[in-house]
């Protein structure tokens, strides 16, 4: 590379890595490596990112990731992992639809039964909103025992359905 080319590629950096070749010359060296790696680590970092929301999503409806896939693949439903992802987050009741046709096409999707082991199996199954997170410590226990009662009214909501 020329110095041009180089410098003008080094803009933004700090010290004498913008100005001196020598030192321009090994950061963006550098720096292109770590971009042709982490092009490559960013396709696998979001493949997990949709697999984790995906298993989020059947798990409120009673099913894991892996069957909830292998029910798809058996009635030939082709959606990648973005689209189901996308569906999960944005389109529950699209989603819930796809679940319930996984679960009766593969029937070893069984209902995952919730564990009986006191307060932590109750805290454990619920999904956390930024508000939950933010509150002070005065108010967990008064935050905890909300939670419980939603837990219950959730539950019969789903025992009624």
């Amino acid at each position: 590379m020329n110095k041009k080319k180089i410098f003008k590629l080094a803009k933004g950096f700090r010290g004498r890595a913008k100005n001196c070749i020598r030192i321009a010359r090994e950061r963006v060296e550098k720096a292109l490596q770590y971009s042709y790696r982490d092009r490559r680590n960013k396709k696998r970092d979001m493949r997990s990112l949709w697999i984790e929301r995906i298993n989020a999503g059947t798990r409120v409806h009673g099913v894991n990731y892996g069957n909830f896939m292998h029910g798809l693949m058996k009635e030939n439903i082709q959606l990648n992992r973005k689209v189901l992802s996308e569906l999960s987050m944005h389109e529950p009741y699209s989603f819930k639809a796809l679940v319930d046709i996984s679960r009766k096409a593969f029937p070893g999707n069984k209902p995952i039964a919730p564990k009986k082991e006191g307060l932590a199996s109750i805290l454990s199954g619920i999904y956390w909103d930024q508000d939950a997170i933010r509150m002070n410590y005065q108010c967990n226990m008064r935050a905890i025992l909300f939670i419980m009662q939603t837990k219950l009214t959730w539950s019969i909501l789903f025992l009624s359905e």
